[in-house]
C-alpha cells in the first residue's frame, strides 16, 4: 500500500492511505522500480481525463450555444410566417369582400340589364303585334273588298 503518514512498528494504518497493490511503502523508503513504471501512465491517464472531461464540457457549451442559436432563427422564422399568414389571410378576406360586391354589383347590372332588354322586348313585340294586326285589317278590308267587286260584277 502506498500510505502517505508514518507507519507505526505494528504495521498500523493511518488516514491518507491509498491502496495501491502490493506496494508498501515506509518512511524513508525510496519509491520502487514498480510503482516508478506505474506512475507516469496513471498520470497520462488522470491528464487525459481531464483534457477529455474539460473538451467535453467546452463542446457541450458550443453546441447548446449552437441549438440557441438555431432556436432563435426558429423563433424568428416563425414570427415571420405568422405574419406572413396574418397577411395571406387578411388580403384573403379582402379579396372576398371585394368580390363579392363585385358579384352584386354583376348581378344588379345583369338584372337591369334584363329588365331594359325585356322592356324593349315587350315594346317590339307590342310594335309586331300592332303591324300584324294592322295588316291582318288590312287583308279583312282587301278581302272585303274584293268580295264588293265579286258581287258587282
Amino acid at each position: 500500500m502506498l500510505k502517505f503518514g508514518n507507519v507505526g512498528r505494528e504495521g498500523t494504518r493511518e488516514l491518507g492511505e491509498i491502496p495501491f497493490r502490493g506496494f508498501e511503502r515506509r518512511a524513508g523508503e525510496a519509491m520502487t522500480d514498480d510503482i516508478k513504471l506505474c506512475f507516469p501512465p496513471m498520470l497520462m491517464l488522470l491528464g487525459t481525463l481531464i483534457v477529455v472531461t474539460f473538451t467535453a464540457c467546452l463542446n457541450t457549451r458550443v453546441v447548446g450555444a449552437k441549438i440557441d442559436a438555431l432556436n432563435g432563427r426558429i423563433d424568428g422564422l416563425n414570427g415571420r410566417v405568422n405574419d406572413v399568414k396574418e397577411m395571406l389571410g387578411n388580403r384573403i378576406t379582402d379579396m372576398k369582400e371585394t368580390l363579392g360586391n363585385r358579384i352584386a354589383d354583376t348581378k344588379e347590372t345583369l338584372r337591369a340589364e334584363s329588365r331594359a332588354t325585356v322592356a324593349e322586348l315587350t315594346v317590339t313585340l307590342q310594335r309586331i303585334e300592332n303591324k300584324l294586326d294592322h295588316y291582318a285589317e288590312t287583308q279583312a278590308g282587301h278581302s272585303e273588298d274584293i268580295t264588293r267587286l265579286k258581287e258587282r260584277g
